[in-house]
């Protein structure tokens, strides 16, 4: 399940539709202290979900990530073991990557895409445009930006 004191909070709101809309409300991580050296050692990296969402709602079961450094390519053409295909018109064959680093850190880099990679922090709103080449750290309760049509919801899984 992860670590005491790790969660991520998610509540569902419906309406009569039967859609269901996913809204991140509380985020906390924990390092732990090493039992020997007290120093802090990396907690293992947790699963990464993608859920895909429109105007709020989610229209797709979310698509976890195993933490590595291969990571997994998003586009309309991904290749490679778990490419993630379920995109927008306005986004590129090869659009972005996604990884997690040894330090269980996750991140996106654009791929030289044509309509642009934004990662809105989830807790202040803040957009980062991430330039072709670069990347940038995801977090759960942030929203991932693919183009001006596809928002993807990121998740954290359990261990």
């Amino acid at each position: 399940m992860g670590l005491p004191g790790d969660f991520v909070g998610l509540t569902c709101l419906t309406s009569r539709s039967t859609s269901a809309r996913f809204v991140p409300y509380a985020v906390c991580s924990h390092a732990r202290l090493g039992s020997k050296s007290g120093e802090h050692e990396v907690a293992p990296a947790h699963p990464l979900g993608l859920l895909r969402v429109q105007n709020g709602y989610a229209v797709s079961v979310p698509r976890w990530i195993q933490p590595s450094e291969e990571g997994v390519e998003i586009g309309a053409l991904a290749t490679g073991e778990g490419g993630i295909t379920d995109v927008g018109d306005d986004v590129s064959a090869r659009h972005a990557h996604v990884w997690c680093d040894d330090q269980n850190v996750w991140y996106v880099e654009d791929l030289s895409s044509t309509n642009g990679t934004v990662v809105v922090n989830g807790a202040t709103n803040v957009c980062t445009q991430v330039e072709p080449g670069r990347s940038a750290q995801l977090n759960p309760g942030d929203e991932l930006k693919l183009g001006e049509s596809t928002t993807y919801a990121i998740l954290l899984g359990a261990l």
